[in-house]
């Protein structure tokens, strides 16, 4: 069986076509590749960036672009090629070639874009192996490319390939693929210290030469006999033209944004650059010492104030591009920790969660580090000198202490004159009841020294046998009349006496309980008739029945009676008609039991003192003046409230009393 496609060592065959070449086709093949290679290094140059080193798509995205132009390339340069017999296009092996191209490009970017560097291009001459490597890549799918794209090259003829030929293509492009490459990989070397444009431009010649030298020297080992055996098949030159035109617009699309964008990452990274030294020059001129170390946590600046207040300067090039823990070891034993931190590897875990704390350094100095890292990934140690705060707090906390002192001083100093005061006031409240109880007495041991005196008197008569009816008729109304004043002031003194026992609220030992107040207060009322006793005054109760104090109830009755009693012997006593109210205000847990009479009203000589004991205006009438005192003193100390008197009432007098609706949580 006689094969179409025949690789032999052979250069003469009997009966060989001339072939030729259109030199417009062979010029747009060179602009193509080109074209396709200025986009694909320009992207090769994009994705080394850090910033997309995770963009996978942009690698399959210059695979493709640079598979297409390189497989355009090649079928512009066989539109070039023109022979005497008419030829053909397989349509599935025309397109099927297109794809070892694109994988062999993809996979030269993925070496370029240092993926796959640690498996193939790392050591010494990393430099010279990855463009090596990344060539060979792309030759190799060039090469498939052009024995397939040959193989759905259909004429009537038998198509000899010279392998010596076909080497020679593979490597001048291999060659020419290096050199482009290596353009991309080492643009800080001397010899490649060219502007920008210039590097780009020779690269993507360099390219384009590496796509043509391999079609067009592999084209020129080619030799095609004539054959019966064989015909012409598939697309015919003008269909592929047409695919060719649109590839080529596309590629030209493509050249379009990668010159735009090309220019654009530029630009950005030009404002970068000049962010980044304005960042380090402002850091260089902080009066904070700072520390900035990149992603990998290696240090890369130590500003001047750090090398002034924490490092010496002599030690800086020790750690510049060491790790920041390895800084930290160095520096962090030379210094003082907080007290709470008991070891070095806590001081440091904290440091590293970006706790700040609290430093000293060997120059007496106070100050707050914090290590953060940036939403970028950069790790960034700010010490902040502290000193005059630490002072200051320090001063503070003595002031504070000394404070602390001096109010202890005056609480002794305060509990001793309360203790003076209590002994005054029981001095007070002892020549108070002394003198209270001074009079009655008095006239009682006068009446009973006077009847000591008549029964004397009665004695000596009976003695002397004078007496007579009416001498002791006289004497024993005299001794009445003394015996009934002694009584009535005995009386009186027990009547004080009793009353001075509610002085203090201590009398009542009942348990507080929870009682209705409207319903106390009605059960009440016949007593607080009785003491009224009088037709003409009335005693309204204006409470709401649902009022519910838990509290003690006798001595709460004990407060309105007193306030009562108060009243009719003051404020309503020479009044043949009067009006007494109790009323009752809610205030969230309180009560405010307001109670007022239409009365004279008080004294204002005596509203400032109106519940200091003994404090009367009717002490001629007898009157002590305990009653208010005693129903303060239940108020304040059982009842757990207050009772104040409004001095602003012009009608009458009226009482506040205010209670906590609980007194076990008021």
């Amino acid at each position: 069986m006689v094969k179409q496609h025949v690789f032999s060592w052979q250069t003469d065959f009997a009966g060989a076509l001339a072939a030729s070449h259109d030199l417009g086709f062979l010029i747009l093949s060179w602009i193509v590749a080109s074209i396709s290679g200025f986009c694909a290094l320009n992207l090769m140059h994009f994705l080394k960036s850090e910033q997309h080193k995770a963009h996978s798509s942009f690698k399959w995205l210059g695979g493709v672009v640079l598979g297409i132009g390189i497989w355009a390339t090649h079928f512009i340069g066989m539109l070039a090629y023109s022979l005497p017999i008419p030829a053909g296009f397989n349509l599935l092996l025309t397109l099927l070639s297109a794809m070892p191209t694109a994988m062999g490009a993809w996979f030269a970017l993925y070496l370029c874009h240092g993926l796959a560097s640690t498996y193939f291009t790392s050591g010494k001459y990393s430099h010279i192996y990855t463009p090596m490597i990344s060539a060979l890549s792309l030759t190799v799918g060039m090469g498939v490319m052009h024995i397939i794209g040959m193989y759905g090259y259909s004429v009537a003829a038998v198509i000899y390939t010279h392998l010596g030929g076909l080497i020679i293509a593979f490597s001048v492009s291999m060659f020419f693929a290096f050199l482009a490459f290596y353009t991309v990989f080492n643009r800080s070397h001397t010899l490649l210290s060219l502007p920008s444009a210039w590097r780009e431009g020779i690269s993507a010649l360099l390219f384009g030469l590496s796509i043509v030298s391999l079609h067009y020297i592999a084209m020129h080992s080619v030799t095609i006999v004539p054959s019966n055996l064989f015909t012409s098949e598939g697309m015919t030159s003008d269909s592929l033209l047409h695919i060719l035109v649109v590839v080529t617009c596309l590629l030209l699309v493509v050249f379009t944004l990668v010159v735009f964008f090309s220019r654009r990452t530029l630009m950005l990274s030009s404002m970068a650059n000049d962010t980044l030294a304005l960042i380090v020059d402002t850091m260089e001129n902080m009066s904070d010492p700072i520390v900035l170390c990149d992603k990998n946590g290696q240090v890369r600046l130590l500003n001047q104030a750090y090398l002034t207040h924490i490092l010496d300067q002599a030690d800086a090039s020790n750690h510049i591009g060491a790790s920041i823990e390895t800084l930290n070891a160095y520096i962090l034993p030379k210094i003082a920790l907080p007290e709470e931190t008991t070891d070095y590897g806590g001081f440091l875990a904290q440091l590293k969660k970006g706790e700040r704390c609290q430093v000293k350094t060997g120059d007496s100095r106070w100050w707050l580090l914090r290590q953060r890292a940036t939403p970028s990934g950069f790790i960034v140690q700010i010490w902040t000198n502290i000193t005059e705060q630490i002072d200051t707090q320090v001063m503070l906390i003595n002031a504070r202490n000394s404070m602390y002192e001096s109010v202890s001083r005056l609480e002794e100093v305060e509990a001793e004159l309360l203790e003076t005061k209590k002994l005054a006031s029981i001095g007070t409240l002892v020549t108070s009841v002394a003198h209270e109880l001074n009079t009655p007495i008095g006239v009682a041991i006068t009446s009973l020294s006077a009847i000591d005196g008549q029964i004397d008197e009665m004695k000596n008569l009976v003695n002397n046998g004078s007496v007579n009816r009416q001498e002791l008729v006289s004497i024993f109304i005299s001794l009445k009349e003394f015996e009934q004043m002694a009584l009535r002031n005995v009386r009186r003194a027990a009547e004080m006496i009793d009353q001075f026992k509610y002085i203090t609220a201590e009398k009542h030992t009942a348990q507080a309980h929870a009682f209705n107040l409207s319903a106390m207060l009605k059960d009440k009322m016949p007593l607080f008739i009785n003491l009224i006793g009088h037709a003409g005054i009335q005693f309204k109760v204006d409470i709401d029945n649902d009022i519910i104090l838990v509290n003690y109830e006798e001595v709460l009755f004990q407060v309105i009676k007193i306030l009562l009693t108060n009243s009719i012997e003051h404020g309503l006593k020479y009044q043949p008609v009067g009006n007494i109210t109790l009323s009752c205000l809610e205030e969230g847990q309180y009560v405010t039991l307001v109670y007022q009479d239409d009365g004279k009203g008080l004294d204002p000589a005596i509203a400032d003192n109106i519940f200091d004991a003994f404090t009367t205006t009717k002490r001629a009438e007898g009157k002590v003046g305990l009653g208010l005192h005693i129903a303060h003193n239940f108020v304040r100390n059982k009842l757990n409230g207050t009772i104040s008197l409004d001095k602003s009432c012009n009608t009458g007098t009226r009482f506040y009393i205010r209670l906590p609706k609980d007194i076990r949580h008021g």
